[in-house]
């Protein structure tokens, strides 16, 4: 079970901020404090939002290549030099006649800065299990990994649902205070199905991948469909259009196959190129059938969002207009 998701410290702040919208709850007395509170509770919740959206933002910018760190690429050439001196580093250190830890710190980021990788590379001493610490260098990352964007917009969102039915009480009176709490409910509801989902279905998809990813599958039908295309190009067209029949069929290939070699034109004794052929298509084939029912668990888990994305993109909208409304009248 993926667990990394629930080891976090936005949990902590959310749970801080929820804890102390409920004691001000409790402590509204008259009719002043309690519409200071509608007004304190609506803005929390609509900052909360901000941030959960953070995550959204963070990953199409990435998705749309619009990412400022796409403009801190440095040449490979300089990461591996970086990488070969950082590598002499560790070995002074495993020798021992390196032990200071500000001195290793200092002579890292003096690499990174000569091999001008330091915008895209950062370094660190972490603990091994052997005992001696570690000379680590990672991404900067610069506007935070999606992972941890993640868990902010987890535990933020719960917060800012809590929020919504603090501010409205829940009501259902009005078509805004249907659509604000309803469609909260929705899309915290859906997206907690989601963190189910990405709890429990890893293991399942990991489960179901025999010798193949859905990552190496994919690249090895990329290159099936090379190699097929240039062994078509060897081989005559009769012989092609019966490959193409069998090919377009699936269903019981190799007894299909095995007809199509019979019944290919003759060919010139050694040359191999129906053979050849033919095994490549089998091998597509087997990739296939492995990619389809892995891509089919991975549709599974991807379910939730038919509700969750919609949902949010509504409340977006309905949050917008009651922002707009309230600020109006």
């Amino acid at each position: 079970m993926n667990t990394v998701l629930f080891k976090s410290w936005h949990a902590l702040v959310a749970a801080t901020i929820v804890a102390g919208f409920m004691a001000w709850s409790i402590s509204v007395t008259d009719g002043s404090m309690d519409r200071a509170f509608q007004i304190g509770t609506g803005w929390g919740a609509l900052l909360l939002f901000v941030v959960v959206l953070g995550y959204v933002l963070r990953k199409y910018v990435h998705k749309l290549g619009i990412s400022p760190e796409f403009r801190m690429r440095v040449p490979i050439e300089a990461l591996e030099d970086a990488e070969t001196r950082l590598a002499e580093l560790r070995v002074q250190m495993a020798a021992g006649r390196l032990t200071d830890e500000a001195d290793i710190l200092k002579r890292a980021k003096a690499i990174l800065r000569q091999a001008r990788v330091q915008r895209v590379i950062k370094v660190r001493l972490e603990k091994s299990e052997q005992g001696p610490r570690t000379l680590r260098a990672m991404p900067t990352g610069p506007l935070g990994s999606v992972a941890r964007w993640m868990r902010a917009h987890l535990y933020y969102g719960i917060a800012a649902a809590v929020l919504v039915g603090m501010h409205g009480g829940l009501s259902l009176q009005s078509g805004m205070a249907l659509a604000l709490n309803g469609l909260t409910l929705l899309v915290v509801v859906s997206g907690l199905v989601g963190i189910a989902m990405w709890v429990t279905m890893p293991r399942l998809l990991t489960a179901a991948e025999h010798d193949l990813s859905i990552e190496k599958a994919h690249a090895l039908r990329e290159s099936l469909d090379r190699k097929i295309e240039a062994a078509y190009a060897e081989i005559d067209g009769p012989t092609r259009a019966i490959f193409e029949d069998v090919d377009r069929s699936p269903d019981e290939f190799s007894k299909r196959a095995a007809a199509a070699l019979k019944a290919a034109p003759a060919r010139a004794e050694g040359d191999r190129s129906a053979e050849d052929l033919l095994a490549l298509l089998g091998q597509r084939h087997g990739v296939q059938k492995e990619w389809a029912a892995l891509m089919r668990i991975k549709r599974r888990m991807n379910l939730w969002r038919l509700v969750h994305i919609p949902g949010a993109l509504l409340l977006t909208f309905a949050v917008a207009i009651h922002v707009l409304s309230v600020l109006w009248y």
